[in-house]
């Protein structure tokens, strides 16, 4: 996913990104990867890479308390055009994907 943060917010949309991301790796078995990224050259610009076991499993990640509290803290500072892109894994291939 893709966001772009309103200037004065960046620290704050950061924070809850990362927080989020830590809570959905540690209580979600179905959440298998899930990196916060800021953009090199524009600042306000954040990316979210997150892979689940399948889309249900994604779908329960935004009934969750942790995503709930995330959204509810960034939906104001950002950007209404999120770009959110689903996609299937390659490789390493998604039966291959597990949680120690």
């Amino acid at each position: 996913m893709t966001f772009h943060v309103q200037p004065g917010h960046v620290e704050e949309f950061s924070k809850a990104a990362i927080e989020d991301a830590s809570d959905s790796l540690l209580k979600e078995q179905g959440c298998f990867a899930f990196n916060v990224m800021k953009d090199a050259e524009k600042s306000n610009t954040f990316y979210l890479f997150e892979a689940y076991r399948d889309k249900d499993a994604f779908e329960q990640h935004v009934k969750t308390p942790h995503f709930s509290k995330f959204w509810n803290s960034v939906k104001d500072i950002v950007d209404k055009n999120i770009e959110r892109k689903f996609s299937v894994s390659l490789f390493p291939e998604e039966s291959r994907w597990h949680k120690p």
